[in-house]
Formats: structure tokens, sequence, C-alpha cells
């Protein structure tokens, strides 16, 4: 019995003993979360057990501005903020680095937010009931056409396809709050290929949901084959890939069709859309005489850009290697002195200049300069007289032993007759 009351002192002397562990905290909250234009509304930043300077970040200044940032000390600090115009803003607060607590210990703490509705005095009633903020669709359609997927007011994304020759489509919506409004619909033009619609519902609170529609007009393809794989010539600007610099556009006649393309003031290339089987459209230079086409390569670098071409066997220096690498996302041939080097060498031409050159690549910094050959040739000189003077060293090598073994034939022939006298 007194062995348990011992434990029971311990224990009771124990818990008086140990300190109160105040844990550090912070808490965002706001003095109203709806307000009116120009009127103002504090945000408190209560941190406990916090000592330093914290961020306060309004997602639509345009809404709401204030402070930027605000001293906390072990209380609560109290920020004013602007309301300018009708809609809403989230104010998150963070704190900046050094912040400790009153121990000096740096610690680390993550803050809540807070979200203001501002809306205008008119609409201000005795009950201060918000502005409704449905902004959802009860039905979308375009005639004629089924969407893919099935309208769903949650799926903002949706996809039809139109018979060939069609010029024009009607697209409907209903929305499902009657204070909303709906912008986009109606009569809309539309070109063979992909055409892209979107319809906006804006809730009375000024809230904006937007619904896509992807609309696909079947088209007559023109199909060709480049390197025993299926391809079709894009016709239309906008479904063009991007047009690099010094690229003026024009229009080619591909199986009687008159079909865009851009001619190179440079390179004097012809380039042209071509679709693969799975969709992906890249450029390819139009050999119109042949009727053939040529994947265009061109590389992107800070100081230059380059279009690749196939490295002539003549320009490969000595002791090079090919070898394949990818390159700003594409896969090409590379001479390199090894495998593991960062330097390579690539053939192309300047698409500024025409000028058709050898370029060191340095994989580990992205960047490419023009190859000097002068240096090339100065090494491959040096190598060369290196080469001699070994040959030079393995010849009087050769010459050295020759002489000892005649000496020691010499000797031992000499030898031979003393003894036989």
């Amino acid at each position: 019995m007194k062995k348990r009351i011992s434990k029971i002192l311990v224990a009771v002397i124990m818990l008086m003993i140990i300190p109160n562990v105040k844990a550090s905290s912070c808490s965002v909250s706001a003095s109203s979360k709806v307000v009116t234009i120009n009127s103002k509304v504090t945000v408190y930043i209560k941190g406990s057990d916090a000592i330093g300077r914290f961020n306060l970040n309004s997602s639509n200044t345009s809404v709401l501005s204030g402070a930027t940032s605000t001293w906390v000390e072990n209380s609560t600090s109290a920020v004013t903020f602007t309301a300018k115009s009708v809609g809403t803003s989230t104010i998150s607060v963070s704190p900046q680095s050094g912040l400790s607590n009153s121990k000096g210990n740096e610690i680390s703490l993550k803050c809540n937010s807070v979200t203001i509705s501002v809306r205008s005095k008119s609409s201000s009633t005795s009950n201060n009931t918000p502005k409704s903020s449905t902004n959802t669709l009860k039905s979308l359609s375009v005639d004629g056409a089924q969407l893919n997927p099935k309208f769903d007011k949650g799926t903002t994304e949706y996809s039809v396809t139109m018979p060939k020759n069609t010029e024009k489509i009607k697209i409907n919506a209903t929305k499902e709050d009657s204070k909303s409004t709906v912008t986009g619909t109606g009569e809309k033009n539309v070109s063979e290929g992909m055409n892209k619609f979107n319809i906006v519902v804006t809730a009375e609170n000024g809230y904006k949901k937007t619904y896509t529609i992807n609309v696909e007009v079947e088209e007559d393809p023109i199909n060709v084959t480049v390197n025993n794989k299926q391809f079709s010539v894009i016709k239309k600007e906008n479904s063009m890939p991007e047009i690099p610099n010094y690229y003026d556009k024009t229009t080619v006649k591909i199986n009687d069709t008159d079909v865009v393309a851009y001619k190179g003031t440079i390179t004097d290339f012809i380039l042209v859309g071509l679709k693969d089987e799975e969709g992906n459209v890249n450029l390819y230079i139009y050999d119109e005489k042949n009727n053939n086409y040529t994947l265009y390569n061109e590389l992107k670098f800070a100081q230059l850009n380059i279009y690749i071409k196939e490295f002539p066997s003549d320009k490969i220096p000595n002791n090079y290697k090919k070898y394949t690498e990818v390159i700003n996302d594409q896969r090409l041939e590379v001479y390199k002195l090894n495998k593991n080097s960062k330097y390579g060498l690539i053939y192309g031409i300047n698409v500024e200049t025409g000028e058709k050159n050898i370029y060191k690549y340095d994989s580990k910094e992205n960047t490419v300069q023009i190859y000097e050959r002068e240096e090339a040739k100065k090494l491959e000189k040096t190598l060369e007289e290196y080469k001699l003077v070994i040959l030079g060293l393995m010849g009087f090598s050769v010459l050295l032993v020759l002489i000892i073994i005649i000496i020691l034939i010499f000797k031992k022939n000499k030898k031979q007759t003393i003894l036989e006298d």
C-alpha cells in the first residue's frame, strides 16, 4: 500500500514540474466574408508563440487590395483591405524566413486562408443575401451532331464530328440558373479540320465557367507516303504547327488542291504540314519538282537556329565516330571522339544566313558554336608529328637490336677462331 501511495505522489510531482509547452500556431480570419465595393475589410493574423513577418497575398488584387506583409509577435495583427470591384479574392498568409518562437528557436508554420466576396452596393439587401454563384449549364448541344462525351454539367470539354463541306453549325445551351448569363451560343462558321468554340456561363456574382466544344469537320484527305509511313497533308493555316522565323506564307498545289505552305527567305525551303496516323503534325520540306517530303529538323538555341542536314562523309574529322543523341527532344546522329564526351559534331544550315557549317554541340550547356577546322587541323598535324616520332623511335630501336645481334655474332665467331688456333 505504501509503495502504491509513493508511486502516486511521484506521478503528481512529475506533472507539477513538467513545463506547460505551448505549441506555435497561425490562424487567419476576416471581419466579414461579404463586403460591398469601396468598403474596408480587416484580415486578422493570429500568431500563437510566433514572432516574425508574415506575407499576405490577394488572389485578385483588382477585387481586394491591401498591405502585402505585417509583423506578428505573440499576438493578433490586423491588416485592412479595400474592396475595389465585384468578385471574390482569397487572402493567403505565409511566414517569411526567420520565423521564431518566444524562446528564439526557428520554427515553420502553415496558415489557413480566407475568401472574401465583394458585391455592388445596389445588390445590398436588408437580409444581406449574397448573389447566386451558380454558373453551370442545364443542357448543351450542336444541331445535327452528338456530343462526346454525353453532356454533364460538371464536364467542361466536348467534341463533335461534322460531315464534309459543313460550313456552319448551331450551338444551343440552356442555363441552370435564370440569374446567370451565357455567351458563345448560336450559329458559327466552321472550316475543314478542327474548330474550337467556348461557351461561357457567368453567375450572378461574377463567377465564370467555360465549356469548350471541339468541332472537327471531315475533309477529303490528301494522302502521301514518307519512309513507308502514311500521312495526310494539312490544308488550312489554323491546323499548322508553329512556323519558324524567316518563312513567309504561300500556297502550293498538291494533287490539284491549294495547300497552305511557307517559303524560307534564306533557305528557299517550302514547308508543308503532314499529319501522321496518330494525329501528330510536323513540318516537312516539300520538293515540288520530285514530289517528295523530308522532315524539317530545326534546332533552336539561344544564339542561332540550325536546320539539321546529313553529315557529309568527306567532312567527318578523323577519330570521330557516329552516335545517336537526343538534342532538344529530337533524336539525331552526332559525331563524337567517344561515347561519354560532352561535345558532339552536327552538320546544318544557319536559317538566318543560309551558311552550311559543322557545329560543335555542348550537351551540358545545350549550346552550339561553329566547329573550328583550323584548330582540328593543328591537332591532326600534331598527331601526325607524334606518329612520325614514334615510327622513328621504333626504327631506331630495330636498328639498335640488329647492331647488338651483329656484335654478338662477331664476338662469337672471333672466340671460336681463337680456340681453333
